[in-house]
């Protein structure tokens, strides 16, 4: 009890699990109560499960901007405002996001809880490296994620020569071997 407008209500981890619940005050003198049903949501953290494919951990920032998608879930959009996705320590404006479903109360705030973002990485905006991939949803449910992905910048492949470098059309099957550098498989 704070005073006549304020009560604080302290709730220890994991006290209630993820949900929406009804919010009831009864003064002590058990005749006055006010209900506010739906009223208060508690949100997991953001749980990221991968890319939207396997490839998607790599990505080349030499030559243009990139997109990438993160699945998961729990990813929240408070009030139209997406999670911010930070990549190293550069933080990366989210695009998209699918997957959405409106949470069911009545808040304050419009909550929708997603399974996928979309994240653009600008040309030239990291160097060549690995770096950790995380999220963190946006107030009052700002709480991030308790794992993170792995994405390495790559440079773009070189070629340095190209064996042979003419070729007979006779008809027969050849065999070309390209010799460089940065290649994936």
């Amino acid at each position: 009890f704070e005073s006549e407008a304020l009560l604080k209500v302290d709730l220890a981890k994991g006290q209630l699990a993820p949900g929406v619940y009804d919010v009831k005050v009864t003064n002590p003198d058990n005749t006055t109560v006010a209900n506010w049903t739906s009223s208060l949501a508690i949100v997991p953290a953001p749980e990221l499960e991968g890319f939207d494919a396997k490839r998607n951990a790599l990505v080349c920032l030499a030559e243009a901007e990139q997109s990438r998608t993160v699945t998961g879930k729990w990813f929240a959009r408070v009030d139209g405002k997406a999670p911010t996705l930070r990549v190293g320590d550069a933080e990366f404006a989210v695009t998209a996001m699918d997957g959405c479903s409106a949470v069911d109360a009545s808040l304050a705030n419009t909550i929708e809880l997603c399974t996928s973002l979309t994240f653009a990485l600008p040309k030239d905006a990291l160097p060549t490296g690995v770096y950790k991939v995380a999220v963190t949803n946006p107030g009052p449910v700002g709480c991030g994620a308790a794992t993170t992905l792995d994405l390495a910048v790559v440079p773009p492949p070189k070629v340095l020569e190209l064996l042979p470098s003419a070729l007979c059309d006779d008809g027969a099957d050849k065999a070309i071997t390209v010799e460089g550098e940065g290649f994936l498989m």
